[in-house]
């Protein structure tokens, strides 16, 4: 299939854009230019993000010649073609129809820059482009004649375009201003690993677990490697911080997927505050010293992501006394219940259900047999990474652990270790996902119980344990080390 990776980020896309209430049902569209080829990957006309696969996904030429699918293209294939024509830099397209930008847009007024992001779009100010009808070859030059040194565009009564050099960007320069300062980013280089492009990756040696470990060039080049992170508990790692800097943090897809195999999650040790014997730890230690780690600054923060203490030196000290720190914060006896309520302590980690277990994982700690959980968290990015949304709705719970547990270390699929969690905490519990974002059907077909607010999910789970479920509540899962004594 042409385009195979480029077609499977659309329909990710799409689907996170239509959670996200950027467009409704079949409106708005997405694609993504190669220049080698010549060859653009656009979202289909007339279906729906939830149900487009990537075949359906077309791709064809920019002068409107399909090459590769089994659908139409988006009516609007005109107006990315045009784009990509007068925007040599240009990779990635996006068509909404936004609440708050068609709102500028049939006022017919320029979206001023009054906030960094829409600043993003390299201009003082987005302009709107005069009226045309939508699909149109007029429509398009409407954007040719109105975008001038602007990425995104306004589309007068309708909508908004924009371009980018990818769908899944890198942190942009006003990113990296607020984050690091002026002085660091016109005195350094700052390079963004990118996992996916092997060439920028030196093999080191196998791990302790046979896993191959690739790292960045960058790390196994240079002459002083300090690194620097926060200490919270983690769900299968032990604890963040310290050595996670080398693995995952600037690894490729092939040395992460290994070390969050099916095998290393299910290790009795791959779980929150476990260090010892923890195989997922001992791997990435071990990659850490290989790539000679000399020093590291980690921190640890409260709910307010304010830093309540620093943590500094060598690699395992550093971060073995931060821990201890964190540990007499964070944990406590589990105290357990019929019922557990929890979530993700909000936006941004709320923002899918692939980052919903960790809090998950903290509440199995607290449930009795057969007891409830009672999840919340907003999806408002949906079900999350392509990969994890056709694990978790693979059939049932059983069906779901017996593939990924067949699934050999090094052809392990990305994503795959969160369903995996979830089919472990859902042979033995019930799960009500409390979700704004998310549909009734989506969610059932993930094996759980959808619910539009807590009320509702408790008043379900009330009916399931009886009046008396006695109920315990964990408002921020993510951050609360759970042990059972």
């Amino acid at each position: 299939m042409l385009m195979e990776k480029e077609r499977i980020e659309i329909v990710e896309y799409g689907k996170k854009m239509s959670s996200a209430g950027l467009c409704k049902g079949t409106s708005g569209n997405i694609s993504i230019y190669d220049p080698e080829t010549g060859y653009m990957a656009i979202s289909p006309s007339g279906i729906g993000y939830f149900e487009t696969e990537p075949e359906d996904v077309v791709v064809m030429k920019l002068d409107g010649t399909i090459v590769e699918g089994n659908r139409a293209p988006s009516s609007e294939h005109g107006l990315h073609s045009v784009i990509y024509l007068n925007k040599p830099e240009a990779r990635a397209v996006v068509h909404t129809h936004s609440i708050y930008c068609t709102t500028f847009a049939a006022l017919n007024q320029p979206l001023k820059a009054v906030h960094y992001v829409i600043g993003g779009a390299g201009v003082s100010e987005i302009p709107c482009a005069p009226y045309c009808t939508f699909g149109t070859p007029e429509l398009a030059e409407s954007v040719k004649n109105t975008i001038g040194d602007s990425k995104a565009v306004l589309l007068q009564n309708h909508g908004l375009v924009a371009s980018g050099p990818k769908l899944h960007r890198a942190t942009t320069e006003e990113e990296q201003r607020r984050m690091f300062g002026d002085a660091i980013v016109d005195n350094e280089k700052i390079a963004v690993n990118d996992a996916f492009k092997p060439e920028e990756f030196t093999y080191m040696c196998k791990l302790p677990s046979g896993a191959d470990f690739y790292v960045n060039s960058l790390a196994a080049e240079c002459d002083l490697l300090v690194t620097e992170g926060f200490i919270e508990p983690h769900f299968f790692a032990g604890f963040s911080g310290g050595r996670k800097s080398i693995l995952p943090g600037i690894c490729n897809e092939v040395t992460v997927n290994e070390n969050h195999s099916y095998r290393a999650i299910s290790n009795q040790n791959a779980q929150a505050g476990v260090l010892h014997h923890n195989p997922i730890h001992e791997d990435m230690v071990y990659a850490a010293r290989k790539v000679n780690v000399q020093f590291i600054l980690n921190v640890a923060q409260n709910s307010e992501k304010k830093i309540l203490a620093a943590f500094a030196g060598d690699l395992e000290q550093a971060h073995e006394e931060g821990v201890a720190f964190v540990r007499k914060l964070s944990q406590c006896p589990s105290i357990e219940g019929d019922i557990v309520i929890t979530s993700n302590g909000g936006y941004p980690l709320d923002q899918n259900l692939y980052q919903t277990p960790k809090a998950v994982a903290t509440a199995e700690a607290c449930a009795r047999e057969n007891a409830v959980i009672i999840m919340c968290a907003s999806c408002v990015d949906g079900m999350g990474g392509s990969h994890f949304e056709k694990l978790i709705v693979k059939g049932s719970v059983d069906e779901i652990d017996a593939y990924l547990s067949k699934i050999p270390p090094k052809e392990t699929i990305p994503e795959q270790w969160c369903a995996q969690i979830y089919a472990r905490i859902l042979k033995k519990h019930k799960v009500i996902l409390v979700t704004t974002y998310l549909d009734k059907e989506t969610v059932e077909k993930a094996n759980m119980i959808h619910a539009s607010s807590p009320d509702e999910a408790l008043r379900m789970a009330y009916e399931m344990k009886g009046k008396d479920a006695e109920v315990v509540v964990i408002p921020d899962g993510v951050s609360v080390l759970a042990v059972k004594e």
